[in-house]
C-alpha cells in the first residue's frame, strides 16, 4: 500500500473541509472506509453517510446571498495549502469584502447547491430592500449607493455589466453584451 493511499491520509486531507454528500453541502468531520461523519451546512445536523456518497470534487462557488440583502462573491484563494477540499477558514476569499467566516452556513450551502431566488423575486427584493441580491452564482443586482433608484448588474464580484430598467430588463453596457447569451441560457434552464 502506498503511504498516501489509506483512510488516515484521506482524513488529513479532507476533515474540516466543505464537500458534498449525496448532493448536499456538508462539512466533513471524520471518515472511514464505509461511513463518513458529516455536518450539513444548511441545518447544522450531523449524520453518518456512506463514504461512496461523498463527492470530493471542488465545490462550485460564486455569489452568496446574505439575509441582510448583502451579497459577496465567494472564491478560492489560488493556493490550496495542503487540504483537498474547500475551507472557509483556510482558502476562502470574498471579493466584496465580507469575512467568509461570518457568512451564514445555510447561505453558503445555497450557493454550493445552486439555490437562488427566481429572477422576479430577486428584482422585487433588491427594489424593496435597497440592497443587493444574487440571481445565480455569476450575476448579482446592486442598488446604487448614490442613487437608490438605479439597480446595477454585476458579474463575478466586481465586473459592472449593466443596469436594470423599470421593466426588470437588463440594459448592458457597451462591451458586456457577451453575458446576455449566458443569461439567456440560464433563463431558459428555469
Amino acid at each position: 500500500m502506498i503511504h498516501y493511499d489509506n483512510i488516515h491520509y484521506a482524513n488529513e486531507r479532507l476533515v474540516d473541509t466543505i464537500i458534498k454528500a449525496d448532493g448536499k453541502a456538508v462539512s466533513l468531520i471524520a471518515m472511514n472506509k464505509k461511513t463518513s461523519h458529516v455536518r450539513y451546512l444548511r441545518t447544522g445536523l450531523e449524520d453518518n453517510v456512506k463514504t461512496n456518497l461523498i463527492d470530493i470534487t471542488p465545490v462550485t462557488l460564486g455569489y452568496v446571498n446574505h439575509p441582510m440583502f448583502i451579497v459577496t462573491y465567494l472564491t478560492r484563494c489560488p493556493f490550496r495549502k495542503w487540504k483537498q477540499g474547500f475551507s472557509l477558514r483556510a482558502n476562502a476569499r470574498s471579493v466584496c469584502g465580507l469575512n467568509p467566516l461570518e457568512l451564514p452556513l445555510d447561505m453558503v450551502a445555497n450557493t454550493i447547491e445552486n439555490v437562488y431566488p427566481s429572477y422576479e423575486e430577486a428584482c422585487e427584493n433588491v427594489r424593496r430592500s435597497k440592497g443587493q441580491v444574487a440571481i445565480n452564482r455569476e450575476i448579482a443586482l446592486y442598488t446604487d449607493p448614490e442613487n437608490d433608484k438605479v439597480i446595477k448588474v454585476y458579474n463575478r464580484g466586481d465586473y459592472y455589466v449593466g443596469t436594470l430598467n423599470k421593466k426588470n430588463e437588463i440594459e448592458f453596457v457597451e462591451g458586456a453584451e457577451w453575458i446576455a447569451e449566458s443569461l439567456t441560457r440560464w433563463f431558459d434552464a428555469y
